[in-house]
């Protein structure tokens, strides 16, 4: 889960667990921030740990053929994980535009 806290620190969101899902083999979330939020924390849900999930991921890499065409090449991997209080976490911000204004 993430919060989201102001100046002050206070809690303004929180981000459940729920709201993440896996893309590739990473488990991530996008979320817009506000221009009053200062900070993110990054925490463990008590609740879900010891919760162990299986996945099937599938993976696609292009290869391009000198002819100018392309080959797609698939395959599927067992993956198998269980949520803990440790691990490694990867925080990027990134500016994302307003998609009513392009900005």
């Amino acid at each position: 889960r993430v919060l989201v806290l102001d100046a002050a620190g206070r809690t303004t969101r929180e981000i459940p667990f729920d709201a993440f899902q896996f893309r590739g083999d990473a488990f991530r979330d996008y979320i817009r921030l506000c221009p009053d939020d200062r900070m993110l924390v990054v925490a463990s849900s008590p609740d879900v740990v010891g919760r162990a999930v299986d996945l099937i991921q599938g993976r696609i890499a292009a290869y391009p053929t000198f002819g100018g065409g392309t080959i797609l090449v698939g395959s599927d991997a067992n993956a198998h994980y269980v949520w803990s209080h440790t691990g490694r976490v990867h925080v990027a911000l990134d500016y994302l535009p307003d998609v009513r204004t392009g900005q």
